[in-house]
């Protein structure tokens, strides 16, 4: 499943990153990959901590997430 390799990105990056936050190394990991909107959205169900991004509309998070896919890492 598709889902699972951003999971790999994720847990790779966190182990690095043991103080980054889960959104912020969900961010990281995605930058410049190709990854559809569906996917990322189940990535991002998954793997980020509610706690950090509570408070924002997830919606508005999600768009920013997808335009980082675009961006050169």
């Amino acid at each position: 499943m598709k889902t699972n390799r951003i999971q790999n990105w994720f847990n790779k990056l966190k182990e690095e990153k043991p103080n980054w936050s889960s959104l912020m190394i969900f961010n990281t990991c995605i930058t410049g990959k190709e990854v559809g909107k569906m996917e990322l959205g189940r990535a991002f169900n998954k793997l980020v901590d509610k706690e950090d991004w509570q408070g924002n509309q997830k919606d508005n998070i999600l768009e920013f997430c997808y335009s980082l896919i675009f961006k050169k890492s």
